[in-house]
């Protein structure tokens, strides 16, 4: 499923025990904001309590985001009070056909389609959605290289008979807790650099500019005026030989900025320059 598909989810989802309005005031405040949960109470009104939610409209299509928002809510509720999820609810979506919404024994959603099998869900042994939430890129949660900061630590949590993989921040608590460590992951990157890394990505908190050094800019700025050049000689009709030298003048002049680089490890400097090209086209 992508996360441009639209979704539609009816019937309820119930904890196995109320869990007290006033600890949950933020969760709370996300689906009623959502207005596609309808929320179900108990207690006397003095201190009211959360038994769950219902999905009610039947013309509530809507994208798939929003509704793996209000799920990973109530995982998120139901994780940190220690209660169990249960879910009697049906769903079709654009891209993956109807079925029914499941709880794997380590308390995470699964949409289970048609056809599929059930107890591979609630064991977490499938292969389309181990977890139903999709990431914000191309289905996949890869991460390349990860990022050095001591801010945002990954850490294990047992879930049932299944392990997640808790993302925790110093500065903002709680990240994610998604069921696989790929996944705990992306999310940490996610994380920092939608709250750590200043904008636009990937600016520091020093000009990349200033770090290389004015050398450095001028060796790249006299290869890019060469690289100019010589793209205008080959243009020209039978005119290509011109090309040569300021090809060559361009090479050398990168050969001198390599030399002008900082002693830095190889994931830093390449940070740093891609720091220098935001700067260069999209300003500090």
């Amino acid at each position: 499923m992508s996360r441009e598909d639209d979704l539609l989810l009816t019937g309820s989802v119930a904890f196995d025990a109320p869990v007290p309005l006033s600890s949950v005031e933020a969760e709370y405040s996300e689906i009623l904001r959502s207005q596609l949960a309808v929320p179900t109470y108990a207690g006397d009104g003095t201190v009211p309590a959360l038994t769950g939610v219902e999905f009610t409209d039947p013309d509530a299509w809507w994208d798939c985001g929003v509704w793996f928002g209000i799920l990973h809510t109530l995982e998120t509720i139901a994780r940190r009070h220690s209660r169990t999820l249960s879910a009697n609810a049906s769903f079709a979506s654009d891209g993956r056909g109807r079925g029914h919404l499941l709880v794997d024994a380590g308390g995470h959603f699964h949409l289970c389609a048609e056809g599929d099998d059930a107890e591979s869900h609630r064991t977490r042994m499938c292969t389309s959605c181990l977890h139903c939430y999709p990431p914000h890129a191309d289905g996949t949660f890869e991460v390349a290289e990860e990022s050095e900061n001591d801010t945002v630590r990954l850490s294990a949590a047992s879930a049932g008979p299944f392990t997640n993989f808790l993302v925790h921040c110093d500065d903002h608590g709680e990240v994610a807790c998604p069921p696989s460590h790929k996944e705990a992951l992306f999310r940490r990157e996610q994380h920092l650099l939608e709250q750590h890394t200043p904008h636009p990505l990937p600016l520091g908190a020093v000009a990349a500019s200033d770090v290389l050094g004015q050398d450095f800019l001028n060796h790249i700025a006299f290869a890019a005026r060469q690289l100019r050049d010589a793209r205008y000689y080959v243009r020209q009709e039978g005119m290509g030989g011109g090309a040569v030298r300021p090809r060559n003048e361009a090479r050398a002049a990168a050969r001198r900025a390599l030399a002008e680089l900082p002693e830095l490890p190889p994931e830093q400097l390449t940070e740093l320059l891609l720091q220098l090209l935001v700067e260069q086209h999209a300003g500090r």
